[in-house]
């Protein structure tokens, strides 16, 4: 079992004050291009290779996806630092190793996809800029055997859903002042996995019949099983959603097929059957698009992999 470090609040605030101005020390994107690939067009920093060491930011409304790529911590405070610029997207990176793993100190920015594990303070830690750091999302990442899964602070409107939060000591923790925070969807959205709230499930619709309640605020529509909304058309049509955004398509093409992914997403969160039809009929029309742009504006592989995950959300719904 990992090592585990008891912290305590005089500790955290000296951990944060030392972080309080943006990071120097490490890696600082886009402009360091030794560890990965920077896209001025997509504003999209793609690493190309694991690191030992901190990543932070010199630009905003960029996105860093991770291609699964580790960070792992040698001693540093923070793993991903995002001190002052908003609108960014973290995505598909491992973050292992640090105090903070993912800390968040801006507005309006996203984080998805990413596993963040056994870093000894927090996992993912939102806030502390006193003034708040609102509007953001952390959905679909695993957070697993941290000192603390996820701590909000000074933070409203944080949309938080759809994460894996497994054998963290403190799963989450939302601080004062009072803050207002979402921690579900309504269904068939719903909320997170939390490994030590996986009971009853009297009804087996998935969810688990109590709500997991917080120190402040609760998930209403705690999943059951880990990853429980991706068994779901909804869940996986989400799934679709953020694999095609991550191909960084020419901008026409990729407006207009994902306005039909979107457009059936929201029909299946309206939750009746009879919207399954209509989802389908978009479902259609994307891989109509997919296939009339095969080995033109999209790869034959991707086009590949596009419509056989369209055609198993078709399969899902059908089979309802």
């Amino acid at each position: 079992m990992r090592r585990r470090q008891i912290y305590t609040w005089a500790t955290v605030l000296l951990f944060m004050l030392a972080g309080a101005q943006r990071a120097t020390a490490g890696y600082v994107i886009p402009s360091d291009t030794t560890i990965g690939t920077w896209d001025p067009v997509t504003r999209t920093y793609t690493l190309t290779e694991d690191i030992f060491g901190s990543i932070s930011f010199d630009e905003g409304k960029l996105t860093l996806d991770g291609a699964g790529h580790t960070v792992t911590g040698t001693g540093s405070v923070h793993g991903v630092y995002l001190y002052e610029y908003g609108g960014v997207t973290i995505k598909n990176l491992n973050v292992e190793g640090f105090y903070f793993g993912i800390r968040v100190n801006s507005d309006g920015n996203t984080l998805r996809g990413n596993i963040v594990s056994n870093n000894d303070g927090y996992g993912i830690f939102i806030g502390w800029k006193m003034v708040g750091c609102d509007n953001n999302i952390i959905r679909g990442n695993t957070v697993s055997n941290n000192n603390n899964g996820i701590c909000i602070l000074f933070s409203n409107k944080i949309q938080i859903y759809n994460n894996n939060f497994i054998d963290n000591d403190t799963q989450a923790y939302v601080g004062p002042p009072g803050s207002v925070n979402i921690f579900n969807l309504d269904k068939p959205i719903g909320g997170n996995y939390w490994s030590n709230w996986t009971t009853p499930d009297a009804d087996g619709d998935g969810f688990v019949d109590n709500p997991f309640v917080l120190n402040r605020g609760q998930d209403n529509l705690p999943w059951v099983v880990q990853d429980g909304w991706l068994t779901t058309p909804a869940g996986a049509l989400q799934k679709l959603i953020d694999q095609f955004e991550g191909m960084d398509l020419q901008k026409g093409i990729e407006k207009s097929l994902l306005a039909r992914l979107e457009a059936g997403l929201q029909i299946l969160k309206k939750l009746p059957e009879s919207n399954d039809v209509a989802a389908i009929k978009y479902l259609e029309a994307f891989i109509k698009g997919v296939e009339v742009q095969r080995g033109k504006k999209i790869p034959e592989a991707d086009a590949d992999a596009l419509i056989s995950a369209a055609q198993e959300i078709i399969d899902l719904l059908g089979s309802g």
